[in-house]
This record gives structure tokens, sequence and C-alpha cells, in this order.
């Protein structure tokens, strides 16, 4: 597909010169060069903006100064006042209601205004970071081309270059001026048609028809999701209409709108007359600025499948950019990321630029040569100047570190000088002092071999009472071990009858107490009982069945039956190692009656066999530990010699250390 493709005219281009021209304010066009100046200007706009190359571009304007000079009589330096020839709408300030589009007449004061400008619009907070733009001559002639098509009714703009060149950046400032609302979509990996068509809708259709709001969509290349979007793109440049894309209550709305319109404008009610009147509204109201890159075969093959995007929009190229550009961006970026080159500054930019520009021709000529392009773009510029900040940052930083540790090894070298010097003085000074210390080294040595003899003896004195502690220590964990065994030989039958008492419930002993006739497993077992927690018989309440009136007792006793929870913790909690003599000698007798057996007591009832079992257990238990008690004492006596010898080897030891504490010292 040919390169020019895009290089189609038609009426439409005439006419938009004629507006241009129309645009003229009074108070700055009186005289005929002013005019002709206006005429050119737009010429190079409608014409020159479309045109690729720097030989198309000078055609152009040869042919328009040599009909100027030929039909009118002026020159260039007439026509040419300025470096270069711009119009624009917002030199009194952007903020004003009635806008003149007038020329620019000192570029230096324009570059100050847009930076002023650009400032506003970072300091709103229109964007997630503050754009950072050097506004060189270049980006200040792109904005102005951006405006004049924002102000124009039905200017779409298509904004061609390579990535980094500015094109997204500018067209955000040129809208902030144009004040308009601005609207891009964002693509996410769910984003589809819906998707697009949803946000179409609802945030540039709506608002611009219905709303009447002034609506500026930026869409970039990246963005394009599928062919569709484009198509919806060409049809509201063509039309201000997608199909299909309205539901019903939208309809309902939009006729609304076009009713009024067609009222204002005395038209028949029709339907169509609404939503022609509503559409009218659409395209006045949008104005879409596309930005794409030229270089791919999709960019040809899109603008052959969408022509409205050449035929209905003003192109913009972004060429690469001039030398004061990447002086001025380069120097921007330096100063911002405060790398303090000082006299160095000027130099280096210079080389960044001449640098850039040495590779762009290189990649011309490798292009003629190999036919094969290689691209250098504002990007590859940006990348070059990061680059460098990082490896200089990167240096300094080494430099600085090797600095700081020739530093630290000089003055290790200077402390060590100094002090090899104060130790030379202190030996001189402390010469005599070491010649007496001589004698009273031997004098020590002398000491130290008394004193090693009588730590030897004292170590003979440790030995000999360790040796005797060990002995003791061993005879009292036998004695230990023997008394545990003797308690162990019980501690069976004493966890048994303890673990038959805690599984007792209330009413077994309820049972046991409510016994009218108790027999004399009962009676006995009861006189045990209170035998052992010293409880006197009732003898006011004897009777047949019980005789000696210890069940009564035991009934009525507030440690047994009468609050039986009361009487098993009572039992669980019995004192075993305080059981006297006495009590030891009547419960024996009452284990020994033949009418007292486990069997006749585990026929009556589980409690009572408890019971049984428990006092059964407790003179065992008692037992055992008579025979554990004079092993007690023995080991009570041995532990005091114990303690005593322990005594007498903790002062030989405190006066052995004392001893190796001086020896030490003396050597």
């Amino acid at each position: 597909m040919p390169s020019k493709s895009h290089y189609t005219f038609n009426l439409r281009d005439i006419s938009k010169i004629f507006l241009g021209l129309c645009s003229a304010y009074i108070k700055t066009t009186n005289e005929d060069i002013d005019l002709i100046r206006l005429w050119v200007h737009e010429n190079k706009r409608v014409f020159g903006d479309r045109l690729i190359s720097q030989e198309d571009r000078d055609l152009l304007e040869n042919l328009l100064l040599s009909e100027v000079k030929k039909t009118c009589g002026h020159s260039r330096e007439k026509v040419y006042y300025t470096e270069r020839l711009l119009y624009a709408d917002f030199l009194q300030g952007i903020d004003q209601d009635v806008r003149y589009y007038a020329p620019v007449k000192d570029l230096k004061d324009f570059q100050r205004l847009l930076e002023k400008v650009l400032e506003d619009y970072n300091s709103m907070g229109a964007t997630k970071r503050p754009m950072k733009i050097i506004m060189f001559l270049d980006a200040c002639e792109h904005v102005v081309r951006i405006c004049r098509v924002l102000r124009q009714p039905q200017g779409h703009a298509l904004l061609l270059g390579v990535g980094g060149s500015g094109r997204q950046s500018l067209a955000k400032l040129s809208i902030y001026i144009a004040k308009h609302k601005q609207f891009s979509i964002e693509v996410t990996k769910t984003y589809g048609i819906k998707n697009w068509r949803e946000d179409l809708k609802k945030s540039v259709l709506k608002p611009a028809g219905i709303d009447e709001k002034k609506i500026s969509f930026l869409f970039t290349d990246t963005q394009i999701i599928s062919n569709s979007a484009l198509e919806d793109i060409n049809n509201i440049i063509n039309s201000g209409d997608v199909p299909g894309i309205y539901a019903k209550d939208d309809k309902e709305q939009i006729e609304f709108i076009g009713q009024a319109e067609c009222q204002k404008r005395k038209l028949p009610l029709t339907s169509m007359n609404k939503w022609t009147m509503y559409f009218n509204r659409v395209k006045k109201n949008i104005h879409i600025i596309l930005a794409m890159s030229p270089l791919s075969e999709e960019f040809r093959d899109r603008l052959r499948q969408f022509p409205s995007l050449v035929s209905c929009c003003t192109i913009n190229w972004f060429t690469e950019w001039p030398a004061e550009a990447l002086l001025g961006v380069a120097r921007g970026n330096i100063v911002e990321k405060n790398l303090e080159l000082g006299p160095s500054l000027d130099g280096v930019v210079e080389m960044f630029r001449i640098i850039h520009q040495s590779v762009e021709q290189k990649s011309k000529r490798y292009l003629l040569i190999m036919r094969r392009h290689n691209y250098v773009t504002p990007t590859s510029f940006l990348e070059f100047l990061t680059l460098y900040s990082d490896i200089l940052r990167k240096k300094r930083k080494e430099n600085d570190q090797k600095q700081q540790r020739l530093k630290k090894g000089l003055d290790v070298l200077n402390d060590a000088k100094i002090k090899i010097e104060q130790l030379q003085q202190t030996l001189n000074q402390k010469r005599p002092v070491l010649e007496r210390t001589k004698a009273d080294i031997k004098q020590t040595k002398e000491d130290i071999l008394a004193k090693t003899l009588e730590a030897s003896k004292k170590r003979e004195m440790v030995k000999e009472a360790q040796e005797k502690a060990a002995k003791q220590e061993a005879e009292v964990s036998t004695y230990q071990a023997e008394a545990e065994q003797k308690l162990a030989e019980a501690e069976p039958i004493l966890q048994q009858a303890y673990t038959v008492v805690k599984q007792l419930q209330v009413n077994d002993f309820t049972f046991i107490k409510n016994l009218p006739h108790p027999p004399v497993a009962v009676t006995k077992v009861a006189e045990m009982i209170c035998i052992m927690f010293e409880v006197p018989p009732k003898t006011d309440k004897k009777s047949p069945e019980d005789p000696m009136g210890y069940f009564a007792a035991m009934k009525i006793s507030e440690y047994l039956l009468q609050n039986p929870n009361n009487m098993k913790a009572n039992l669980i909690g019995f004192k075993k190692d305080e059981i006297k003599e006495s009590v030891v000698k009547k419960i024996m007798n009452c284990l020994s009656s033949p009418d007292l057996t486990i069997a006749k007591v585990a026929n009556v009832s589980i409690a009572l066999k408890g019971l049984y079992m428990w006092v059964d257990a407790m003179m065992k238990y008692h037992e055992n530990l008579k025979l554990v008690t004079p092993l007690r004492i023995k080991v009570a006596e041995i532990k005091a010699q114990l303690d005593k010898v322990r005594a007498e080897l903790a002062g030989f030891t405190q006066e052995l250390a004392d001893i190796d504490e001086k020896l030490a010292n003396l050597e």
C-alpha cells in the first residue's frame, strides 16, 4: 500500500480554509497582510499538516509564498514576522468567556503562557501523575493545531506519531485549554465490545446529545479491541450515530430532546426529524482525537477500511524531535533529577542531542543500504536519559564509597602513628619502673610457690570432704528408695479403694442411710467408719440391729451420711499419715470379726463394699507407714550429717578459691 495513501483532498478541505478565515478577529486583522498571514496559516493547517515529508511541506510553502508574491506583492519576510506562523484563541487566557482567533506575535511569551497552563493543569490533579512536558516550540505548535481542531464544528483530529512523541499528553492539555470534558476508555483483560458500547453510550453520546456537553474522546491504537470499535468511531464521525446502541428507555429520552429542538426550529414533529436533531447535537458536541502509530501495515489497512479517519479528520504528524526539543527535554530531565552537573550541564545536554541525532542519521542510511527500518523514537531518547542518570548515580555512589574507604584507612593510619608516638613516650617514662618490677616479680614467684603448696593441701581436704559427702548421699538414696518401696506396696490397694469411693453416687449413700433394718455387715462397717473419723456412738439410739449405736451416729454425722457429698470428699481427703494407734487397734478388732467379710459386705451394696475397702486400705497403708517411719528418721539424721559435711566442703572450697585467686593475681 502506498505510504501517501492519505493524500486525498476534497471540497471539505476548502471549506475549512474559509472557516478559518471567517474566524479572524477584527482588531488583529486591519490590513491585507493580516488576512494573508491567516490564509497562509489555514492552508498549512489544512494541507500542510497532512504531508509526511519535509520536501512536500517545503513544496507547499513555496507555492503559497509564490502565490502571495504574485497576487499581493508581499515577500516571505513580510508574511513571517516570527519564526513560526501560529494562531490561537486562548492568548488572553483560557478562562475568557469570549475567545478571539489571533496571531501569536511573541513565541517566548507564548511558551511561558503554555507552561503556566500546564502548571495549572497539573495542580488541578486532573491526572494521577503530573504531566512533565517540556514546552518547546514544536510542542507549542502541536497544541495550537489540536486546539484549532477542537474549536471547529465537527472537528476531529488524527494524531500520527511513534510512541513517546507526546501525542496523548499534548492532546490532554489541548482538551483542558478548550474547556471540554475528556473521556478515555480503560482496557482490561475482560473488556469487550459490550463494555465498549456501554462506555460509548453513557460517557460520549448521551452527554453530548442529551446534556449538550462538549466531549473530547481520546482514543489510541492500543485501545482498539477489535475493528468493530473503529467502525463505531467511523459512524460517529460520519453521522453521529452507532446503529443499535440505544435501548428503549434511551429512545424515549432522545425523542423528548429531539422534539424540543424541532419545536425551536418549527419543524414537523416526525420521528425522523427528532432523531436528526439529536444526531446534529451529538455531532456538534463530540470531538474525537485518535492517536495512532503509522509504522505498521495494520494502520494502512485501517485507513483503507475506514476512510472517514482521513477524510473527516485533521491529520497532525508528530515527527522526530528537533534539536531544540532534544536540548530542552534533556536539560529539563537532568534538572528535575537533580544530577548537579554544574558547569558541565550545557556540554552534557549537547552530547545527548548529538548522539540521538547521529543515530537518526545512521538509521536513515541503514534504511537506504539494508532496506530495513531502525526506529529511533522519543521514547528511546527518554530511556537514554534515564540510563545516563542511573549509571551516573551508581558511579557516584561507588566513588563515594571508595573515598570513604580511603579516608577511613588514612584516618586509621594517622591514629596508629599518634598512638605509637605516645606509647614510645610512655615506655621511656616507665623504664625505671620496669627495673623495680623485675625485683617484685622475683619475690612474687616465691610467694606463688608457697601458695601453690598450700593450695595442694586444701585440694586434698576438699577431695576427702567430697568423698565423704558422696558416701552419705548414697546412704540417703538407699534409705529413701526402701521407704518409697514400702509405701508403694500399699499404693495399689489405696488407689483401688479411692477409685471405688470416687465412683460412688449420692444414691448409693442414701440407700445405706435409709436401711430400716441394717444387717450386721452394715453396722460393723458403720462402726469402723465412725471410729476412723472419731465419731462417738449414739447410745440413746441403740436397737437390736444397731446394738452399739454406730449406725445411728453415722447417719446423723455432718461428716458422714447426713451429707453424702461431704462424706465422699472426707473419705478422699482423709489424713492417712495421722491415724492413731488406738484407732488402729479398734479397727483391727472389727476386721477380725467373722461377721465382717468382703463377700458379706458386697452382698449389701456397692457403697458398703467401697467403705470396707477404704478402711482395709487405710490399715494396710498404716502398717507399711510404721515400717517406713524409722527409715525416714534415719534419712533425716543422715541428711543432717550430710549438711554439716557440705558446709565444711563449702568452706574448704571457698578457701581454695581464695588461694587460687591470689595465685592468679601473683601470676
